[in-house]
C-alpha cells in the first residue's frame, strides 16, 4: 500500500520539495513526503502518491498529461465557475464540485491513457475566460466502446445527453467512441492562455488530446496556481 512508503507531516510551506522526487503544491499545502524509494516508479505508483497527496503533483516522473478542449457549455457543469454563475437553470451543481466526472469524444485520433492528468482548455465561447487552460483533473479511467453502451455505463458522472453522445460517433451507433472518468479537478486562479502555452512550445488548436512533457506541465501547474 503507498501509505507504507508515504508519510505526511507540517513542514515549512513552498513552491516544490525534492527528495528524491519533486512535488508541486499549492502555497496554502504545508507537506513533507519522506519515501522509502526503491520501486516508486511509473504512472501506478506516482499517481497514487497524486491521490494520498491532492493536491499536490509529482513534477519529475512523466505522468501521462493532456491538453484536453472543452466546449464552454460543458465546462461550466464540471470547474468553470464565471460560466456556471451565468447559467440560471440546469446546473450540474454536484459534478461542479469536481469531486468526479466522465466525458466523451470521437475514438478518432485518441492516445489518451490512464493514469495521468488532464489539463482543460475551454475553446472559444462568448463568455470571459475562453481558450485559455483553467483546470486540471487526475485521469482514472479511458474507455473505448459503443455509444449506447458507453453513455449507459457513465451518465450519472457526464452531463451529455444521447444527442451529444450520438453526434460523438459521427451519428453512427456502430462507430466506437472514448469515455474518460476523471476526478479530483482543481481550479485554476490564473487561467493559462495561448501566448504563454506559446512560449513553453504548445501550440493550438486541440482537436485532439495533446500530450505534453512533464516540464511543460510543471510550468502551466505553476502558473495556474500563481506559484513562484
Amino acid at each position: 500500500m503507498i501509505d507504507d512508503r508515504v508519510s505526511v507531516r507540517p513542514a515549512s510551506p513552498g513552491p516544490t520539495l525534492t527528495l528524491p522526487i519533486r512535488v508541486v503544491y499549492p502555497k496554502d499545502l504545508s507537506v513533507t513526503v519522506i519515501l522509502a524509494v526503491a520501486e516508486l516508479r511509473g504512472p501506478e505508483a506516482i499517481a497514487a502518491i497524486e491521490r494520498q497527496l491532492w493536491p499536490a503533483k509529482v513534477t519529475d516522473a512523466e505522468v501521462p498529461t493532456f491538453i484536453v478542449s472543452i466546449r464552454p457549455q460543458w465546462a461550466q457543469h464540471f470547474f468553470d465557475v464565471e460560466l456556471g454563475s451565468q447559467l440560471l437553470f440546469g446546473l450540474r451543481e454536484d459534478l461542479h464540485l469536481g469531486v468526479e466526472g466522465a466525458y466523451y469524444r470521437s475514438a478518432k485520433n485518441n492516445n489518451l491513457t490512464s493514469p495521468g492528468r488532464v489539463l482543460w482548455y475551454v475553446s472559444q465561447g462568448d463568455g470571459a475566460g475562453s481558450m485559455t487552460i483553467k483546470a486540471c483533473s487526475q485521469l482514472e479511467d479511458v474507455v473505448v466502446g459503443k455509444p449506447k453502451d458507453l453513455l449507459r455505463r457513465f451518465q450519472r458522472l457526464g452531463v451529455y445527453q444521447w444527442p451529444d453522445v450520438y453526434a460523438a460517433a459521427d451519428r453512427d451507433v456502430s462507430n466506437d467512441i472514448v469515455a474518460f472518468r476523471f476526478r479530483m479537478t482543481e481550479r485554476f486562479t490564473t487561467p493559462v492562455g495561448m501566448d504563454k502555452l506559446k512560449a513553453m512550445g504548445i501550440r493550438g488548436p486541440f482537436m485532439s488530446p495533446r500530450r505534453i512533457s512533464d516540464s511543460q506541465f510543471a510550468a502551466i501547474y505553476k502558473h495556474g496556481c500563481a506559484l513562484t
